[in-house]
């Protein structure tokens, strides 16, 4: 068995097609099939079921995908730790962290880690909730900070760290500038800018219930794109847009653009961090640590 044909098996295994992971492999679909087959061989077991349409796990299969990008994982480590231990560093923590900046906590923990392990190379990774739990079940990163609630996962562990408040924005000149605290009906009446449901659809329907409550707003927008600055100069422009504020955003200083809070109980969203038990790396444990240091807010020198 070749970590070559386990890559091999993994890109069948993730396209369910001999085709579309040829071409992510960029080899020939005969020289993959043949790959396949020579692993099924010294396996002893059939790993996929084929016919013209689709290409289906067996049992045996699917033991083999968690083993395999284990394994896979855990050689690319190798990989990428010797020649960073000639050069001094000891190796890559690769950790996840939402595009969206729902977790306050996250920069400050990554900081930290920078500064207390200086020879070990910590990678941030941008992304959605599912691209992050897919990185995570594909190895492709190590921790992953999430927002609940969240899809189940096998073998999938989290640390819940803190709960965020969620706001609305608005422009200063909005008819409910001058409220303190904004009812929960007022937002029905205003076109409500908020992100695509397809970014994540378990926090985003807990999100938009925070909100609204079980009723669907009439007038949602969705911005494709996450950028901070250009969402809220979006809302600082229009007098009737209301939109979602995040914790921290109020230091971007967007002229014209207000942060009010929602009647109680306001809109809060939890998130902690996640790993696979079987990860492979051995940074991973540091992180972690100093999470659940902040979780119980002892001093951290």
């Amino acid at each position: 068995m070749e970590l070559r044909q386990l890559r091999y098996f993994l890109a069948v295994a993730d396209e369910r097609h001999f085709g579309r992971a040829a071409e992510r492999l960029r080899i020939a679909q005969s020289g993959l099939s043949q790959q396949i087959k020579r692993l099924e061989r010294n396996l002893g077991a059939q790993l996929f079921l084929r016919d013209r349409r689709q290409v289906e796990l067996t049992e045996a299969g699917e033991y083999l995908v968690e083993e395999a990008r284990a394994l896979v994982a855990r050689a690319t480590r190798i990989a990428e730790a010797v020649p960073m231990i000639e050069q001094g560093t000891r190796g890559v923590l690769t950790v996840a962290t939402s595009s969206a900046g729902l977790h306050p906590l996250a920069g400050a923990l990554i900081e930290e880690f920078r500064g207390r392990f200086t020879d070990i190379e910590l990678l941030a990774v941008p992304g959605s909730g599912p691209q992050n739990l897919e990185a995570l079940q594909r190895r492709t990163v190590d921790l992953a900070f999430v927002s609940f609630p969240l899809e189940s996962m096998d073998g999938l562990s989290v640390l819940p760290i803190g709960t965020v408040e969620l706001t609305v924005t608005l422009s200063e000149r909005h008819r409910l500038a001058g409220r303190e605290r904004i009812a929960r009906a007022e937002l029905h009446a205003e076109p409500f800018l908020t992100w695509p449901r397809a970014f994540d659809p378990p926090l985003m329907d807990h999100i938009h219930r925070s909100f609204f409550g079980d009723g669907e707003h009439p007038s949602l927008i969705e911005l494709p794109d996450l950028n901070p600055a250009e969402r809220l100069t979006r809302v600082a422009r229009s007098e009737r847009l209301v939109g979602i504020g995040l914790p921290g955003e109020a230091e971007l200083r967007i002229p014209g653009l207000l942060h009010r809070k929602i009647e109680e109980p306001s809109p809060r969203v939890e998130y902690g961090l996640a790993w696979m038990d079987a990860n492979g790396s051995p940074f991973a444990t540091g992180f972690v640590d100093l999470a659940r240091d902040a979780v119980r807010g002892s001093p951290r020198s």
